[in-house]
């Protein structure tokens, strides 16, 4: 998912801004996905049919969460095969990729700032939002 996210600034990181860039994209991925869980509080989750074959190496887990009163908002999980089971790399909420949503926001960050300035204001992100849980 952060290879995706960074896009054709992933082969200029090196090993270590990699490593770096995975753990806080990780930390602000999952709590944006949780806070917005934590919204819905009062919903129900509904996964539609899955066709998944087992020689298929990725497929996408359709789901709606319904909210009392609104209209069921979709949210698409992106799945592939890995040799350690299978890892969504992409989440689509509502028709909006993640990874896109911030890939575009992550370049013009590392266009300005350069790598390590697209880590320090992630961690940034990160540590303001750790005092908001």
């Amino acid at each position: 998912m952060t290879q995706l996210a960074v896009g054709k600034y992933w082969n200029r990181a090196t090993s270590e801004q990699k490593q770096r860039l995975v753990r806080e994209i990780r930390t602000l991925l999952v709590r944006t996905y949780a806070s917005s869980l934590r919204d819905f509080g009062e919903s129900d989750v509904k996964f539609r049919p899955l066709n998944l074959r087992p020689e298929d190496n990725a497929f996408i887990v359709k789901t709606e969460v319904q909210q009392p009163g609104a209209q069921p908002l979709p949210i698409d999980y992106r799945m592939e095969r890995t040799a350690g089971g299978w890892k969504v790399y992409d989440i689509t909420v509502d028709g909006v990729s993640l990874v896109t949503n911030h890939r575009t926001s992550f370049a013009d960050e590392i266009h300005a700032k350069g790598i390590d300035g697209l880590i320090e204001t992630l961690a940034a992100k990160n540590a303001s939002a750790a005092g908001n849980l």
